[in-house]
């Protein structure tokens, strides 16, 4: 082989090799994913609406010839918003109505090459919390304090308490709170009130639920009383079957003593007296014949107690 066709070879052959690359390399295929058009959401946002008409305001890509929105809430049925747009709401305020409670709004676009989706969650809690009640309602205090409510949504629940000269509150967290079958909440909170035996308070609960809508309950009036009874004596007679009780008692707030006999054959309170007489309550019992241990509790209308246990005495 001389040199001319050696030369001649290797040019033809670098030309198929090349040809060869060129045509690998124009063969290669690439994927692209065409979108084919796309949702803007301006509203729902993700938060708590306080109405239930909330507004709906959307766009849609310019891009393409067809255009069909719809919506569903929380897996419904989906909706026609609009056909053949380009937005929905932007121009004109339009609202749709939504429950109370959690939302997760599907808004579906169709265009000529294809659907595209997206969602949104908000929350919508219209309405205000109700207090039903609180207590005490009248009369006194000791520490203890009640609430019940309704609201589903509701974020805290607040006691304040004092008088002209100090308002004191406490934070009762939800959670600590029970519902009972009607769906109501009752919160039951307990707070020093020692700085204010004696004296005459005001108090009141708040309800805030997650859209900041707070309740007021009434202000109530009480007198505090953080001090048991007390029994400065106690003395008893035996005579027969009959003993005699004698008790003298501080208390200006007075509601009862009661005793149980825990020897007798089905032990149950008794109420002796619900009045002194210049602080004092004499009360005669009669009792089978035999054993007995009694014990008493001397009450005030604050609900503090005063207790006597283990009187022990025979009867013959």
């Amino acid at each position: 082989m001389n040199f001319g066709f050696k030369f001649l070879f290797g040019i033809m052959f670098m030309s198929i090799f090349c040809y060869g690359v060129l045509a690998l390399t124009v063969e290669q295929t690439v994927t692209v994913d065409v979108v084919p058009g796309k949702i803007n959401i301006f509203s729902p946002q993700a938060q708590v609406y306080t109405s239930r008409m909330v507004p709906i305001n959307i766009s849609l890509s310019d891009n393409a010839t067809f255009r069909y929105a719809k919506y569903s809430d929380n897996n419904d049925g989906l909706v026609t918003l609009c056909r053949d747009c380009f937005e929905y709401g932007e121009h004109n305020i339009n609202v749709k109505p939504f429950n109370d409670g959690f939302h997760r709004m599907r808004i579906v676009a169709e265009f000529e090459g294809g659907t595209v989706e997206q969602f949104v969650e908000f929350f919508v809690d219209s309405k205000k919390p109700v207090i039903h009640k609180v207590s005490p309602v009248d009369g006194f205090a000791n520490g203890t304090f009640v609430v019940e409510f309704t609201e589903e949504n509701s974020a805290s629940v607040a006691l304040f308490y004092g008088n002209l000269d100090e308002i004191r509150n406490t934070t009762i967290e939800p959670d600590n709170c029970t519902e009972n079958f009607f769906g109501k909440m009752r919160c039951t909170v307990n707070v020093d009130l020692a700085d204010f035996d004696g004296e005459d308070i005001f108090y009141g609960f708040t309800v805030l639920d997650i859209a900041n809508h707070t309740t007021l309950s009434q202000i109530k009036r009480l007198t505090v009383d953080m001090s048991a009874p007390t029994v400065d004596s106690f003395d008893l007679n035996v005579d027969g079957r009959r003993v005699e009780f004698i008790f003298s008692i501080t208390e200006d707030n007075f509601k009862e003593i009661r005793s149980i006999d825990w020897n007798a054959f089905f032990p149950r309170w008794r109420t002796l007296c619900t009045t002194l007489s210049s602080g004092m309550c004499i009360k005669e019992v009669t009792f089978f014949s035999g054993e007995h241990d009694v014990s008493f509790e001397i009450r005030d209308e604050a609900g503090n107690s005063a207790f006597l246990d283990n009187v022990l005495f025979s009867v013959a």
